[in-house]
């Protein structure tokens, strides 16, 4: 990773170094997937809140680790326990629930099935709790 200037680092940043000419910089809505963030990035899961949030923790070994490029800011927020890392049966669902036309994906899942999982499948939406 190369070197990055002082003043316009997030990590340095998020650790209260310089910020540079912030008349300069271009408006970033830095919006994140759990609430509307105000400008200032003050809460969610914004890459500035979540830098802040590391620096104000003291978790200076994972800014470092970001700033060395070894983690993400998302890898780095699940280490110091503000995320969750989610399985891969968990972002299934989440993307499924963001499908514009939800029967798609299933087709294609339903296509995928062998018979026994067919047969399980029309006994999970035979029963009077899946309806």
């Amino acid at each position: 990773m190369g070197k990055r200037h002082r003043e316009t680092d997030p990590i340095q940043k998020a650790r209260g170094g310089t910020t540079g000419n912030k008349n300069a910089a271009k408006v970033k809505n830095d919006c994140d997937n759990i609430t509307i963030v105000p400008p200032s990035g003050e809460r969610g899961t914004s890459t500035d809140y979540t830098l802040k949030r590391l620096a104000r923790d003291n978790h200076d070994d994972l800014l470092d680790a970001i700033e060395a490029g070894e983690l993400s800011v998302n890898q780095a927020a699940i280490r110091a326990g503000y995320r969750k890392k989610l399985s891969h049966a968990e972002k299934c669902v989440a993307e499924f629930r963001k499908a514009e036309n939800r029967l798609e994906p299933l087709r294609v899942i339903v296509a995928e099935l062998d018979t026994h999982e067919v047969e399980v499948l029309k006994d999970w939406l035979s029963t009077p709790t899946m309806n």
